[in-house]
C-alpha cells in the first residue's frame, strides 16, 4: 500500500472520529438538558406539594402558641384571685400575717408589761398599818416616781423587715413574687424607689389587684 493510500485512510479515520465525537457531545448535551429539565420539574412539584403542608404546620404552631398564652394568662388570673380570696378569708379570721401596722401592735403589748412593774412598791406599803397617813403620803411619791421611766421602756423596737420578701405586699402571692423575681424585681427597695427599668418591669404586673398600693406599702415597710 502506498503512502498516499495510508494518508487517505488516516484522514478518513480522523473525520469519522470527529463526527462521532461531535455526535456524542451533542447527545450528552441533550441528555443533560433533559435531566436538568426533569430536576426542575421535580423541584417545582415538590414545592407545590410541601408548601401547603408547611403553611398548615406554621398556622398550627401559631395557633398552639396563642392558645398556650391564653391558658397561661387565664390560669395566672385565677391563681391571683384565689390568693386574694384566701388572704381576705385569713384577714377575717385574724390569721393573716400583719404588715405595716405590726410595730404599733408590738408597742401596745410592751406598754402594759412596763406599766405593771411600778405596782410592786405599792405592796410594800400595806404592812405599814400604824401610820396610815404617813404611808399614804410616802407611797404616792414612790408610785409617781417609778412611773416616770415607763414611757422610755415602752418604746417599741423596730422590727427588721425582710426586704427580699415581696409577699408582704397586698395581692402578691408566692407565684407572683416568683414571677417578679424572674423579671428582675428582687427587693422592696426597687418598688419603693423604682428606677426607669424597674418601672417598666412593674408595669407588666399592672393587672394584679392592689398593684397601685405596692409603692406606698413598700415605703411604709422600709421606714418601719
Amino acid at each position: 500500500m502506498g503512502k498516499k493510500a495510508k494518508d487517505l485512510i488516516k484522514k478518513n479515520l480522523e473525520k469519522v472520529t470527529d463526527t462521532v465525537s461531535k455526535e456524542v457531545s451533542k447527545a450528552q448535551e441533550q441528555f443533560n438538558a433533559m435531566l436538568n429539565d426533569l430536576l426542575r420539574q421535580a423541584e417545582s412539584l415538590q414545592a407545590q406539594v410541601t408548601e401547603p403542608f408547611r403553611k398548615m404546620i406554621k398556622d398550627m404552631e401559631e395557633l398552639r402558641e396563642k392558645e398556650l398564652q391564653r391558658l397561661q394568662s387565664e390560669y395566672q388570673r385565677m391563681l391571683e384571685e384565689l390568693q386574694n380570696v384566701q388572704q381576705q378569708f385569713l384577714e377575717r379570721l385574724g390569721l393573716a400575717r400583719p404588715k405595716a401596722d405590726e410595730p404599733a401592735k408590738t408597742s401596745d403589748k410592751v406598754q402594759p408589761a412596763a406599766a405593771e412593774k411600778p405596782a410592786a412598791p405599792a405592796e410594800t406599803t400595806k404592812p405599814a398599818t400604824q401610820g396610815a397617813s404617813r404611808s399614804g403620803k410616802t407611797a404616792a411619791p414612790k408610785a409617781s416616781g417609778t412611773r416616770k421611766p415607763a414611757p422610755a421602756k415602752a418604746a417599741p423596737r423596730k422590727k427588721k423587715v425582710d426586704i427580699d420578701d415581696l409577699t408582704q405586699l397586698t395581692g402578691v402571692g408566692p407565684a407572683t413574687a416568683k414571677k417578679m423575681n424572674a423579671a428582675g424585681i428582687h427587693s422592696l427597695k426597687q418598688i419603693a424607689n423604682p428606677s426607669e427599668d424597674d418601672k417598666a418591669i412593674l408595669a407588666q404586673f399592672s393587672n394584679v389587684r392592689h398593684h397601685e398600693k405596692w409603692q406606698a406599702e413598700a415605703r411604709a415597710l422600709l421606714n418601719g
